[in-house]
């Protein structure tokens, strides 16, 4: 999930990689993800399975993001979004596997727009090795930026879900190296 601040509305890169993670050695990938795009009432108002276009491949590199191979499988939506929150679902299409979901900015100058993206969520299962749950962000600029991130487990239960994690441990790495971790937040 992801909230769009401000009053104006944003330019957003959705995007749903399986087939291009096999470049990058990660074993079983989704071979044919779909990506679809939910608003806050639950609504599916965009959706895409296998990618294509000349204007989206334009921002997948405006923003610094891996490359796409024409017309593979993968799935990826370029589009303007009101303020508010919204979530993104990924599902196969085939056998089950690794997906990587992502949400760019795509404004054309992100440093002057008001409208931010000021949540970015995952809810995914987590298993040890292989299994582990991994959300990624970047932060650009010259300058640190103070962000919070949180692994939440137990207080999903509130929100009526199960099977929640018991115990998260979460690690915030750069690169290989670890920067930031916690265990029992307080």
């Amino acid at each position: 999930g992801f909230v769009i601040s401000g009053t104006a509305p944003k330019r957003v890169l959705l995007r749903a990689a399986g087939p291009a993670l096999a470049r990058f050695g990660l074993p079983n990938a989704v071979a044919n993800p779909k990506l679809e795009v939910f608003d806050s009432a639950g609504r599916v108002i965009l959706d895409n399975d296998d990618w294509v276009g000349i204007e989206s491949a334009a921002a997948i590199a405006q923003v610094g993001a891996f490359s796409l191979v024409e017309g593979s499988p993968d799935a990826a939506i370029l589009t303007t979004l009101d303020p508010g929150a919204y979530t993104i679902h990924v599902t196969s299409k085939g056998s089950d596997g690794v997906a990587l979901a992502e949400i760019y900015d795509a404004s054309f100058n992100p440093n002057s727009d008001f409208q931010r993206l000021i949540n970015i969520s995952t809810r995914g299962e987590v298993a040890s090795g292989d299994g582990i749950l991994i959300g990624g962000f970047v932060v650009t600029g010259n300058a640190p930026t103070r962000v919070l991130v949180r692994g939440v487990g137990p207080s999903l239960a509130s929100f009526g879900l199960s099977g929640v994690l018991a115990d998260p441990r979460l690690r915030v790495y750069r690169g290989s190296e670890l920067i930031a971790e916690n265990d029992e937040w307080s």
